[in-house]
């Protein structure tokens, strides 16, 4: 049940009206999360379930949520299943629509993936990454899964994506086909460190300047 905490006067309609609302402050007696709305919206809605409950009470049977906390990894493992079935999702043209797919050892058990996060250097400062280790591995499309998967800084995956442009034909970080000129460019922190015939020859000068 929702109870009224603090009534906070009245705002305006939008211009081509006259009429006001009152707007309000509530409280969830069960979570204590408050919520700033109408007056109105209150009234339809205190004898319903606060959404922060609601959402709680869904999702606590796969073990990644309580009342207290809602963890940053459990929220990794949810909008990575809404980008690859969901859709609605904003980034499923980026995911589900090119066949990006989750294995059915995380599908459906946060545990299984959070066990995995837990021994494989999770924290919260961390993304999920399923590109590198797929390109490595030959696995097109993209696989979310304990072989395919690791965790990079934010910087870490920027510096990766950027690697690998969308010319880059050779599936390898800071080497490029140029397709016009026929050989392969490389690149190091972002800077050009020329171009060589061959894929292996290129190879030497990146591994060469790392090593250095």
């Amino acid at each position: 049940m929702k109870v009224i905490i603090k009534e906070l006067g009245t705002y305006e309609y939008p211009k081509e009206t006259s009429r006001r609302r009152r707007v309000v402050t509530s409280r969830c007696n069960d979570c204590l999360k408050e919520k700033t709305q109408s007056y109105d919206s209150f009234i339809a809605n205190v004898s319903k379930e606060c959404i922060h409950c609601a959402m709680v009470r869904k999702n606590t049977k796969h073990g990644g949520c309580s009342r207290e906390n809602i963890s940053k990894l459990y929220r990794v493992w949810v909008n990575m299943k809404s980008r690859c079935y969901n859709k609605n999702n904003t980034h499923y043209k980026n995911y589900g629509a090119k066949g990006v797919t989750i294995c059915k050892e995380w599908l459906n058990d946060f545990k299984s993936f959070e066990t995995w996060a837990l021994l494989n250097g999770w924290n919260d400062s961390l993304t999920i990454d399923k590109d590198k280790l797929s390109k490595e591995l030959g696995i097109v499309p993209p696989l979310y899964s304990p072989k395919t998967c690791t965790f990079m800084s934010m910087l870490e995956q920027s510096k990766y994506k950027n690697g690998l442009r969308r010319n880059n034909k050779t599936g390898i970080e800071n080497i490029h086909y140029h397709k016009r000129d026929k050989c392969y460019e490389i690149y190091s922190g972002g800077k050009y460190m020329g171009r060589r015939k061959t894929l292996e020859e290129a190879k030497v000068i990146l591994k060469d300047k790392k090593d250095g």
